[in-house]
This record gives C-alpha cells, structure tokens and sequence, in this order.
C-alpha cells in the first residue's frame, strides 16, 4: 500500500493533501491510508503539514520511487537505535 501512495503523491509534485482525498482516489480507506501516511513521514519518505493532517511527498520518497533506496535503508537496526538511547540518558544525566 505504500508505494501506490507515494506515487500518488508524486503525481501531485508537491502539493499537500489529506488521506482523506487520496482514498477517494485510491482503492483503500481513510484509517488506511491516514495510518500508512504517519509511517511514511516517520521514515521520512514524506511530510506532514504542521497544521492538518495533510503530507506531500520528499525527496527521499521519490528516490525510494525510482529504486534508489531499498527498504533496508529505511530501517536502522534496533541494537544501534538502543545503544544511541543510552548514550543520550547518559550524556544528559552526566
């Protein structure tokens, strides 16, 4: 389901919208593609506007678009997210 959204939005070069018109034009519902929307600007593959809830795509989601990042570029592993939490609390709290 993510790939027809961000085409989707890559069609529209820009241009913010809300899930709730893109299911109209996609064959999934509102939660749907609202929930997939959320994930794919989580992973920086698009953005969401600052006062609705309307995103429009980026420059890293058009590069996954054209193959040029795979999905393993879009996840870091979980060992490095934690050992980065720690040294954070520590550098905070030392």
């Amino acid at each position: 389901m993510d790939y027809p959204i961000l085409q989707f939005l890559a069609d529209l070069d820009g241009y913010w919208i809300k899930p709730a018109s893109m299911c109209l034009n996609l064959p999934y519902g509102r939660q749907a593609v609202a929930s997939h929307c959320a994930t794919l600007a989580e992973h920086g593959l698009v953005e969401r506007h600052t006062d609705v809830a309307a995103y429009r795509i980026v420059e890293k989601g058009r590069a996954y678009l054209q193959n040029e990042l795979s999905v393993e570029d879009l996840q870091e592993p979980s060992d490095e997210n934690e050992d980065k939490d720690e040294d954070e609390d520590g550098d905070e709290n030392g």
